[in-house]
């Protein structure tokens, strides 16, 4: 096997030919999609293909027999001729801890890869919660950021002060509630002339019985003088 025969040669008798096999290759194309470029890798008949790695950051492939992705490609099928696999690229899911503290429970939520999430809301009633990026809370979180991995975001409580009154303004009532317990000049006026015919008919009472009373002790007087003298005529 180590001269190839001529086929152009007369055969002139009895002749044999050897026959040497050379598998064949094929090639087998990855199409990780739109703005990737492709891998190719040549695989000898007869002979499996390797899955190739993804090109996404954040993104898990999963590679399809088809470009519709409805059939997943099937890895232990020996290639047989050229073949292109197709990349299905799906966003990572991380998680995202919001931690509130001792003697409060962590809360968690899902983000995808490249997206933000939102602030969770304070869990201590009376209190102000700020976010932070590190345990010892230095670094504000910045929630314009996108999660690329699991975070954790730290919180701080501050108490909201009090509202305090002066103790001159409790006291104090309302110009309205002060106003309606004013009296009203119509309602002075109105006393006074009550007050004013009160006291007439007072003086007029008293003028009375002054003028009464020396009357009555006359005549009371001259009663007992009549009865004195008609006792002594009769002894």
């Amino acid at each position: 096997r180590t001269q190839k025969y001529d086929f152009n040669t007369e055969i002139k008798g009895d002749t044999s030919l050897y026959a040497e096999y050379t598998v064949q290759s094929y090639q087998v194309t990855f199409n990780h999609g739109e703005g990737i470029e492709a891998d190719e890798v040549t695989v000898n008949y007869g002979e499996k293909v390797s899955a190739a790695e993804g090109k996404k950051e954040g993104y898990t492939v999963a590679w399809y027999a088809d470009a519709e992705f409805t059939t997943p490609f099937d890895f232990n099928v020996a290639i047989s001729g050229p073949t292109t696999v197709y990349a299905k690229y799906t966003a990572n899911t991380y998680k995202v801890t919001f931690v509130h503290g001792e003697g409060v429970e962590d809360e968690e939520v899902s983000v995808k890869y490249g997206e933000k999430v939102s602030a969770a809301e304070g869990k201590k009633e009376g209190y102000t919660v700020a976010w932070y990026a590190d345990a010892e809370c230095t670094t504000p979180f910045n929630f314009d950021t996108v999660i690329t991995a699991d975070t954790n975001v730290y919180a701080v409580y501050t108490e909201i002060p009090q509202e305090s009154t002066s103790e001159g303004e409790s006291e104090s009532e309302p110009e309205s509630t002060s106003g309606s317990e004013s009296e009203p000049e119509s309602e002075k006026g109105s006393a006074t002339e009550s007050e004013s015919v009160s006291t007439e008919g007072c003086m007029a009472s008293v003028n009375a019985v002054n003028v009464l009373l020396p009357l009555a002790l006359l005549s009371l007087a001259g009663g007992c003088f009549v009865a004195l003298r008609r006792r002594k005529d009769a002894e």
